[in-house]
């Protein structure tokens, strides 16, 4: 799959795409260990490769989101707290 088709996803939908990549890798890797020729192992590099592309648009996107609520809070318009200044009682 092809990072621009990735990256026009949410982040929902690359966790879904991440975990059926991975389910197809084991497949695939039980495949060659058992010695099943089917397959040929180039279906195991890209899997890796699509397994690598999802997890660093998944990062990118986490990024992403913590940035925005950062700039939302610079902008607000809240008054600020006082402080109340509490005496003991020895003191006047």
């Amino acid at each position: 799959m092809k990072a621009k088709e990735l990256s026009k996803l949410d982040l929902k939908a690359l966790e879904d795409k991440l975990n059926e990549f991975k389910a197809k890798y084991s497949v695939e890797y039980v495949k060659t260990k058992v010695g099943s020729k089917s397959e040929k192992a180039v279906n195991l590099r890209n899997l890796k490769k699509d397994i690598a592309r999802v997890l660093t648009l998944i990062k990118l996107k986490k990024i992403e989101q913590a940035k925005k609520p950062a700039k939302k809070a610079e902008k607000s318009t809240e008054k600020p707290v006082e402080k109340k200044v509490v005496k003991s009682k020895g003191e006047k």
